[in-house]
């Protein structure tokens, strides 16, 4: 692919992005430390899911002291509901050590900057044409789409990205095609008659817009049957266990739960007796490597859990399947809401 002959795009591109520029929140605020903050929620979330967690995370932890000196288990509570929880970690690290490293401040080398927990090839370039303005093609799923179609290719060339970015326009150039991606160059049903790239895209001319980029076949993921115990004291207060420091769901809280179908064995599995045992709804929770099918419970008991009273429960991060458990009960709990 020769970059010359790609570089028709870019007039084009950005004459469309000034009218159709996405008003997204994290947009607000080219600070490094927000960008980053913002690049690590976007991994594999949608930014109209991300828009209303970031709000309230930088509210909380508006630059990177506050999140540094926060505590693991407030920083997965503020996370709650975004999902892939690691991010959260890695991003409370990297904040902890660019604190201590770096002198509270993002460093702008990005080597530095790789360096950091979490920061991957695409974070890095993305802090560095947002923040720092540097000229850097930051290839999420929707540039590379995007790239591979005008060039009509399987995989769009890393080196040719590069290559297209308008030097000094980096921020505009890229967000234009993570904007067009979003709403017109879409994975599948292509608007392409509305696409402000018809005149230059191969892709379109060839009639293989839906082929290109290259599709990775998903793996067929387990499913596994789980029963869940939502336990609640005469205090009607929540008995919660946490998960293992590590794997899925790292450090989380839960309602007492157990592989199978047995509501018995999640008891057991922590020492808890309960009495008026009713079944609830039972629902499917999906991860991207796993699927459980939630049996859950409801019932009155005790023994060595964490009990919460229902006001507390937005300042313990909770797992999916608890969250959704609890709005059955009690309705839709305050901070508990998506």
């Amino acid at each position: 692919m020769d970059p010359e002959g790609l570089s028709g795009l870019n007039a084009p591109l950005l004459a469309w992005f000034a009218g159709a520029r996405r008003p997204l929140a994290f947009r607000e605020d080219r600070s490094p430390y927000r960008v980053l903050v913002a690049e690590f929620m976007l991994q594999q979330t949608r930014s109209n899911v991300v828009e209303s967690y970031y709000r309230r995370f930088v509210r909380r932890f508006p630059d990177v002291v506050a999140l540094a000196e926060a505590s693991p288990e407030e920083v997965l509570a503020h996370w709650q509901g975004l999902g892939y929880y690691a991010r959260a970690r890695r991003l409370h690290e990297a904040a902890r050590r660019i604190v201590a490293q770096h002198a509270g401040m993002v460093p702008r080398d990005p080597q530095a900057l790789r360096a950091l927990p979490g920061v991957g090839p695409y974070v890095a370039a993305a802090v560095g044409a947002f923040a720092f303005e540097r000229d850097e093609a930051a290839l999420d799923a929707n540039v590379r789409r995007v790239l591979a179609r005008v060039a009509n290719v399987l995989a769009i060339d890393e080196r040719v990205a590069a290559a297209l970015v308008p030097p000094g326009r980096a921020r505009e150039w890229n967000e234009a095609l993570m904007d067009l991606g979003a709403t017109i160059c879409t994975a599948r049903r292509p608007r392409c008659p509305t696409c402000p790239l018809t005149d230059v895209c191969r892709a379109n001319r060839a009639g293989t817009q839906e082929l290109v980029p290259a599709r990775v076949a998903r793996a067929v993921r387990p499913v596994v049957l789980r029963c869940l115990v939502a336990v609640r004291d005469e205090e009607l207060r929540w008995g919660l266990v946490r998960r293992p420091p590590r794997g899925l769901l790292a450090g989380l809280w839960e309602f007492p739960s157990a592989d199978g179908a047995d509501p018995a064995a999640a008891l057991a599995t922590h020492d808890v007796w309960a009495e008026g045992l009713t079944e609830l709804p039972p629902f499917r929770h999906t991860f991207t490597h796993l699927v459980w099918d939630v049996r859950p419970f409801l019932a009155r008991g005790g023994g060595p859990l964490r009990w919460v009273r229902p006001a507390e429960l937005p300042t313990v991060p909770l797992t999916g399947p608890t969250v959704r458990v609890v709005r059955h009960v009690a309705g839709a709990a305050p901070g508990l809401s998506k």
